[in-house]
């Protein structure tokens, strides 16, 4: 693995753990927040979050979710870094009012550009995601 494979693996590990213990205001500092772009497998209006959205729109919204969780944590079952590129195979879960509970199984592709995330494509089960809403 080349050095920036590793650094990048080391910063989506870093990201990963904020996300996990719920530091979610250091998740920004990981983003190009003036071109990051996030994108979400699926199309509006069948999947109101899916498609493109810039990194600072798309944490906005990922906070109002998360924010709700009493516990949520992310867990990799796999990480794969070559070059600007590291792809995580993960399982968030969460706890939360009313007893919702969120369980899913999560790919994401993630390219990082002088140390920050400028791309991140994630696909994900969009039926567990509304179940643990309703």
């Amino acid at each position: 693995m080349t050095r920036d494979a590793s650094n990048n693996k080391s910063l989506v590990e870093e990201y990963i753990h904020c996300l996990s213990t719920r530091q979610f205001d250091k998740l920004a500092d990981f983003w190009d927040l003036d071109t990051g772009n996030w994108w979400v497998n699926g199309t509006p209006p069948a999947v109101p979050y899916g498609g493109d959205l810039g990194a600072r729109e798309r944490l906005s919204q990922l906070l109002d979710v998360l924010g709700g969780f009493e516990q949520y944590e992310f867990r990799i079952k796999t990480l794969t870094a070559e070059g600007p590129r590291v792809v995580v195979e993960g399982q968030p879960k969460g706890d939360g009012p009313q007893g919702r509970r969120y369980r899913n199984d999560v790919i994401m592709s993630i390219t990082l550009q002088g140390g920050k995330i400028v791309d991140k494509r994630e696909y994900l089960d969009h039926e567990a995601v509304k179940q643990s809403l309703e």
